[in-house]
């Protein structure tokens, strides 16, 4: 028995050295725990002093911010002194003296008994030949505005007056005619208006106008002083200049004035034969119609329409100035019948004079129209020009000179007015 109790005693006694074996563990465990809180303080500490930092930061920024904005407000609120002041000597304007302005010229014709004015850029020619026409010209294209003609102008305008001695027709009649004298030398394309009724210096007139006949025109036909006035407007170029053109002549229209009407008629020293049965016309150096008969052309069948002479220089067919217009129907080839036409100028020049003549055949221009002369053909000394017309009608000239410059006036002069209506 005390055996089996003392052996519980020993049992009692061993655990408190049991009991003593933990006991390092225990203080590790608490130093861990110390060590984390002072790890913890430091980082709180660390955080504190972060804060403080951060927060003394955005104090400085705020800080600036609003020393900036004070400083806007207070730059601001200053006023802006005024500039200062810019004293000009008191010293006399100069004032420079305006060019002169280039006024109009205003033109006298004594002989067509007219005035008219013309800008300064034109010029203003006068022509005794053919028809005792002027014409004031401009083209800015041109740097010799003497030599711009209808059919070469360009960029620019040209106002024409012309007297007409036609006799005694109708201004109706008359503007019909020239109308229909443009027609046949404008293009298909051209345009032409109506005849209408209107006033040229407050005396009656009429006009028409033409478009795309190479230039445009617009004319007016107006009686006085016993004889018609053709006033022509052309003008040419771009779409924007040429309608400055046509004002331009416009206004040179509006200046045109006759002479009071009175005694003194202008003179006239050309006439208009016009054909109406055949649809031609020309102008002549005012020859006389009833005085005198010309050598005809040796064409059968050639019917003369009329002879233009100077009375006081006619003798006999042999001696006179004069000119004949004859119109003949061509039945065979042109150079056919030209060829006969000079066969039997020779054979009669044989006759006569004993010996052939010394002869030309010479180009020459009836109007627009290409013609022949036969020169020297004819014992007589008749000149002889042929032209071919439309349905084979021959316009035939009888041509009669005692002198060469009558001759060169026909041929270079009158001939070129030549027209068909």
């Amino acid at each position: 028995m005390p055996e089996e109790l003392q052996q519980p005693e020993e049992k009692a006694e061993q655990t408190p050295q049991d009991n003593q074996h933990p006991e390092p563990k225990k203080q590790e465990d608490i130093g861990l725990v110390e060590l984390a809180k002072k790890r913890e303080e430091e980082i709180e500490q660390k955080k504190k002093k972060f804060n403080k930092i951060m927060f003394a930061v955005k104090m400085v920024v705020l800080a600036i911010a609003l020393l900036i904005t004070a400083y806007i407000i207070y730059i601001k609120s200053i006023p802006t002194p005024p500039p200062p002041e810019f004293k000009v000597e008191d010293k006399p304007e100069v004032i420079p003296e305006p060019e002169p302005a280039k006024e109009w010229t205003q033109y006298k014709n004594e002989g067509l008994k007219i005035f008219v004015k013309y800008p300064p850029e034109s010029e203003i020619y006068a022509y005794e030949n053919p028809n005792n026409k002027i014409e004031i010209v401009y083209d800015s294209t041109a740097e010799d505005l003497s030599t711009v003609t209808e059919e070469n102008l360009s960029q620019g305008y040209i106002f024409r007056i012309t007297p007409l001695n036609i006799g005694i027709r109708t201004i109706d009649r008359i503007t019909e005619i020239k109308r229909d004298s443009f027609k046949s030398k404008c293009p298909e394309a051209a345009i032409f208006s109506v005849i209408s009724k209107t006033l040229v210096d407050e005396v009656d007139a009429r006009t028409f106008d033409i478009k795309n006949c190479d230039s445009d025109y617009k004319v007016y036909y107006s009686p006085r002083f016993g004889i018609y006035y053709e006033i022509a407007q052309i003008y040419k170029g771009d779409f924007g200049v040429r309608q400055k053109y046509k004002s331009t002549t416009d206004e040179i229209f509006l200046s045109f004035k006759f002479f009071p009407e009175g005694e003194i008629l202008p003179e006239e020293p050309f006439k208009t034969f016009i054909s109406e049965q055949m649809k031609f016309l020309f102008i002549h150096p005012n020859l006389d119609d009833t005085c005198c008969d010309i050598q005809a052309p040796p064409a059968q069948g050639a019917r003369k329409l009329v002879v233009l002479a100077k009375p006081d220089t006619y003798v006999d067919l042999n001696q006179m100035d004069g000119i004949g217009v004859y119109t003949y129907y061509l039945s065979t080839d042109f150079d056919k019948f030209i060829s006969e036409q000079k066969q039997l100028l020779i054979e009669e020049f044989k006759v006569v004079k004993g010996f052939a003549p010394d002869a030309q055949d010479v180009p020459v221009k009836l109007g627009n129209i290409d013609a022949i002369m036969l020169k020297g053909y004819s014992w007589r000394g008749t000149d002889f020009v042929y032209a071919i017309m439309p349905n084979k009608i021959m316009i035939i000239f009888s041509i009669k000179s005692t002198n060469e410059e009558f001759e060169k006036t026909i041929i270079e002069e009158t001939l070129a007015t030549f027209e068909t209506f």
